[in-house]
């Protein structure tokens, strides 16, 4: 209501994109709005009316409030006074992730070594053999980045909050994301854009892998561009390659007889190569749906990460497949561990044989001494 009234003024990221005053999550909230007294003790009578009407009051004391950069010094700590919170330079962490992300990565993401160096700092003093350190390390150094990687550059995972931008688009951060990177073109034509987040560039690393499994599932034909989206019934190449007509793009209903309620053979036979007669034909015409985007390696058409990572095998290097084969087989032997770790380092030349120790500058005489 005050946002209406036009007495706080939300957050807005790009032109064209819904201003933001207030995200809600768990029992956390975030409240964004300018930095000026009259604002301040707008939002402070908003609090006071939730107050009022729930019979909850909010825990100032564990409450604090963040300025942008080129707030004035006297304006920050007369805002601050309005809720007699405390200031701070950043959120910190939030659900266990940075909240804010600038250019110095490495100093954000350091709690993840402090942590590692915390958990393993109590073996430093155990024997443990070779077998045994690989189980440590698997138990303890695998897991700890795990959720920070699901979040942030790792391709496979972050393909799934591409996807959510994808098939959600009137989400807020679906708009949010549009309106601010790629406000004329859909997720899978966007690109990295100027001055870009590091969540985007994050994001923007799984799309590649987007682009090989996605395709449109052609419902009335009205929200698919014929040459621009994969929407054809063929997994190698499902876009349209006859040549764009100079009167220029155009949706997939155009080509739909809206009485017979099926193709119009004429119409495709004028405009297309046969290649493409032959594919769109093929395709059913369901007026009374939409269309939807579809994962091609799943039966209903989701996309789960478990199928990027399968995607991507299938178009990885053939020697790498073949490697990989191997190695299951050889973790899968019913064998002790420590075997596993002797053969592991046997096929990868670790193994400090003479000729490895002189390879690596140790004076040895590489001849066999028997």
């Amino acid at each position: 209501m005050a946002t209406r009234k036009k007495e706080i003024s939300p957050c807005i990221v790009a032109r064209g994109a819904p201003g933001v005053s207030h995200l809600f999550f768990a029992n956390d909230s975030l409240l964004f709005f300018k930095a000026s007294i009259s604002e301040a003790e707008a939002v402070k009578g908003c609090l006071m009316t939730y107050e009022r009407m729930s019979g909850q009051s909010v825990n100032y004391n564990k409450s604090c409030i963040v300025f942008s950069g080129n707030t004035a010094e006297d304006r920050r700590n007369a805002v601050a006074t309005v809720f007699n919170v405390t200031q701070s330079g950043s959120i910190g962490k939030y659900l266990g992730l940075p909240m804010g992300i600038g250019r110095n990565k490495k100093e954000v993401f350091s709690y993840i070594e402090t942590k590692l160096i915390h958990r393993l700092s109590g073996w430093n003093k155990k024997l443990l053999s070779k077998a045994g350190k690989e189980i440590l390390l698997k138990s303890v150094a695998q897991v700890l980045p795990t959720y920070t990687m699901s979040l942030y550059l790792l391709p496979v995972t972050f393909s799934k909050q591409g996807w959510r931008l994808l098939t959600q688009p009137n989400s807020i951060v679906a708009q949010l994301y549009k309106a601010r990177y790629y406000p004329n073109v859909d997720f899978l034509e966007a690109n990295i854009g100027a001055n870009p987040s590091f969540c985007w560039r994050s994001i923007l690393a799984g799309q590649h892998l987007l682009q090989q499994g996605c395709f449109r599932r052609i419902g009335n034909g009205g929200s698919t561009t014929v040459w621009n989206q994969p929407w054809l019934p063929n997994d190698d190449d499902p876009y349209v390659r006859t040549p764009l007509p100079q009167g220029g793009n155009m949706k997939v209903s155009d080509l739909i007889d809206p009485i017979l309620k099926d193709w119009n053979t004429a119409l495709l036979n004028n405009i297309f190569q046969q290649r493409d007669v032959d594919l769109i034909l093929q395709i059913p015409v369901s007026i009374e749906y939409d269309d939807v985007w579809c994962w091609k390696g799943d039966v209903r058409g989701i996309y789960y990460v478990k199928q990027g990572y399968r995607n991507l095998l299938e178009h990885h290097d053939n020697t790498v497949a073949i490697a990989t084969n191997i190695w299951n087989i050889i973790w899968k032997l019913k064998i002790p561990p420590h075997v596993h770790n002797f053969l592991w380092r046997c096929f990868h030349g670790i193994l400090p044989t003479l000729t490895v120790l002189a390879a690596r500058r140790v004076e040895v005489d590489i001849m066999c001494p028997i």
